[in-house]
């Protein structure tokens, strides 16, 4: 409840009992909804919205001031479908008023509102339209650029990354020029190498990642350097780019200079991973060395170092399976069984079982397969279940 609303209570009732203008009492409750929903009193908001809606019968000019806060009402409750139709009904009425000005913010809400439930396609189309007023209303230079930002971001959440370059570039662009703040430069930049990798334009994502690492050192960011790196060597090791070694060093050496746990670990898997796919070294001892340096350093609690245990075991298992070397991949990846069954962790059992079934097909050994995936079909659920059933099935012919 804000401490105000009281006071705005009393004017608005003063108004409305005749010692005021209607609008004026349009205008406090309108005001009261505001107050309440900026501090999250939703049942207050929804109370003054209701009396500032009862009055609008004899105030219409408030009507579109009452479509916003009715809309963002709904939103703030989830009511996703019914605040979106609202913005549509606020959108109108700005635009038959050809207040533009309004228009490019209730639409840029709307959009904001349908990316919140995953509606990527129907927000990027609201926001080229919010684009549009935008530029009629003359808008301030910051606002279109979020909204450039924001339309780029849900065209590569709708899969089409293509379209999202030019949005992105216009937007990275303008910051860069501008000189704005270090962490807003780091974020166009790995967004427009996010959608340049899934364009395909490669050059273009490894360029803009390899600006944004060294801005990122420059500017004594190191979570986004690590970032940075860890992008990197994802598309190096996608393209089996024997490059993509002079990185992962550097990737490991960020994660441990973060002293992050789960990034020492990612950065240990991602390099296993790349030295998989470009080398025909079977050392995957970064792996060990990840898990003791957490140890060591007590960067993580026990049970969370044992997680950590099983994963680095099952990927070790699934790495050397890769390479061929599937008598090992088998001891490693029951180490992972084993290590599961003393953290009591079903799920981590039921995968490792998982990847040793997989092995012992590879290795011919079909009695050894059907005992894992039955082992692992009785810790199973849902999809996990069908893929395992189907393997059982596979070992009877």
């Amino acid at each position: 409840m804000i401490l105000e609303s009281d006071v705005l209570a009393d004017v608005s009732e003063r108004a409305a009992a005749g010692t005021g203008s209607a609008g004026l009492a349009v205008r406090t409750w309108l005001a009261l909804t505001e107050a309440n929903l900026r501090v999250g009193d939703l049942a207050e908001a929804a109370t003054a919205l209701e009396r500032a809606r009862g009055l609008l019968f004899s105030v219409r000019s408030h009507s579109l001031r009452a479509d916003v806060a009715n809309a963002l009402l709904a939103a703030r409750q989830e009511q996703w479908d019914l605040a979106i139709d609202t913005y549509d009904n606020a959108a109108h009425l700005a635009l038959q008023g050809r207040d533009f000005a309004s228009a490019w913010a209730i639409l840029a809400m709307k959009g904001r509102t349908q990316a919140t439930v995953d509606r990527s396609e129907d927000s990027a189309r609201t926001l080229q339209r919010a684009l549009k007023y935008a530029a009629l209303a003359q808008a301030k230079d910051e606002q279109v650029h979020d909204l450039h930002f924001a339309l780029g971001t849900q065209l590569i959440n709708a899969g089409l990354p293509q379209e999202a370059l030019a949005p992105m570039r216009e937007a990275l662009n303008w910051h860069l020029e501008l000189e704005s703040d270090p962490q807003v430069i780091t974020m166009h930049l790995a967004a427009v190498g996010e959608a340049a990798a899934r364009s395909g334009e490669i050059q273009e994502a490894f360029s803009a990642w390899i600006y944004g690492r060294d801005f990122s050192e420059e500017n004594g960011l190191p979570q986004e350097t690590f970032g940075f790196l860890s992008r990197i060597v994802g598309l190096l090791t996608e393209m089996e780019h024997p490059q993509v070694q002079e990185f992962t060093h550097d990737l490991y050496k960020a994660a441990c200079a973060l002293e992050e746990p789960a990034l020492i670990a990612e950065s240990a898997q991602r390099s296993a991973i790349a030295q998989a796919a470009v080398s025909e070294s079977v050392d995957f001892s970064i792996l060990d060395k990840a898990f003791a340096y957490i140890a060591e350093h007590s960067l993580a609690e026990p049970e969370d170092l044992g997680v950590v245990r099983i994963e680095m075991s099952m990927l070790k298992s699934q790495l050397l399976a890769r390479k061929g070397h599937f008598e090992p991949a088998l001891q490693n990846a029951l180490e992972a069984v084993t290590l599961a069954q003393q953290a009591g962790i079903e799920e981590a059992e039921g995968d490792a079982y998982t990847v040793a079934g997989l092995v012992s097909q590879q290795l011919e050994n079909t009695a050894g397969a059907r005992e894992y995936f039955s082992a692992a079909l009785a810790l199973a659920q849902g999809e996990d279940q069908e893929f395992l059933n189907a393997r059982i099935a596979e070992l009877e012919h």
